[in-house]
């Protein structure tokens, strides 16, 4: 029986149009079951849906035409496109700490990932349940060295103008407008600084 022919369960209600991205991805439609699907909450820029299926979960990220939580930020759909090539340069680079992209669609603006943390909590859910320690931090911050090492030879841009502008326009936004001594030295410093696109220049 394929998954068109079962019923799956929801918590909640899913509207047709991810329904319908279930039933015809590439990826998901070949799934052998399918026993839940649920919307995550949290998402800024994306609809997010989890799909268990089986012993493991995968996650359906949707881009629309505005901000899901603040629908006054208008947005470009395609940018997701730009999101998948850095996940797949950052899981070729480091597997053991981002998702594999199982699908994409550059026409519905979807993508289908791997459940990047499947016996873990989201560090977000651990801060609000104050079960962060210092020692996770800690963690954090060696994990987030090895991504930055294994970055530094890296000079693939992500967005076809080799990100320049993007990466000029996020330093203004970031830390520019400000006028501080000490954050424009860190701008200058970290225009200098080689080739670490994958760890400067995607901050979408």
């Amino acid at each position: 029986m394929s998954i068109q022919e079962r019923r799956i369960s929801t918590n909640g209600l899913i509207p047709h149009d991810v329904l319908k991205i279930i039933y015809t991805d590439t990826f998901l439609s070949r799934l052998p079951t399918i026993e839940m699907v649920s919307s995550v909450i949290g998402g800024v820029a994306h609809r997010v849906y989890c799909i268990s299926s089986a012993q493991e979960r995968y996650y359906l990220k949707i881009r629309g035409d505005r901000f899901v939580q603040i629908p006054s930020i208008i947005c470009n759909p395609a940018d997701i496109g730009m999101e998948c090539t850095a996940l797949l340069q950052f899981h070729q680079i480091a597997p053991e700490n981002f998702p594999k992209v199982m699908s994409f669609n550059s026409e519905q603006f979807y993508m289908v990932l791997t459940d990047a943390i499947p016996n873990g909590d989201k560090l977000e859910s651990m801060f609000l349940t104050n079960k962060v320690s210092s020692q996770m931090i800690f963690n954090l911050a060696d994990t987030l060295r090895t991504i930055h090492d294994r970055a530094k030879s890296y000079d693939q841009g992500i967005r076809s103008d080799d990100d320049a502008a993007k990466y000029e326009e996020l330093f203004q936004h970031r830390f520019g407008y400000r006028h501080n001594l000490v954050l424009d030295e860190l701008v200058a410093h970290l225009r200098r600084v080689g080739n670490r696109h994958l760890i400067r220049r995607c901050f979408s």
